[in-house]
């Protein structure tokens, strides 16, 4: 669920990947809003293509964010 929320934000807030993996170490909001530990160090920006190339390699661009929004 974190790259989902991930995802959303940074579409939100038109972020890179590597600004938006860096968010939940530097924006408490961010933090909350993916359900993040207060510990949490996030992890690398790649994971971020990589996520979104999984659903976009099966004509599945739009699953997530219509999910997000039920």
């Amino acid at each position: 669920m974190a790259c989902c929320g991930h995802t959303s934000l940074q579409f939100a807030e038109e972020r890179t990947d590597w600004q938006a993996a860096g968010m939940p170490t530097q924006a408490i909001d961010w933090k909350y809003a993916i359900g993040a530990e207060p510990t949490d160090t996030g992890f690398d920006a790649s994971v971020l293509s990589l996520f979104r190339i999984r659903p976009a390699g099966h004509g599945m661009e739009r699953v997530v964010f219509d999910r997000l929004g039920d």
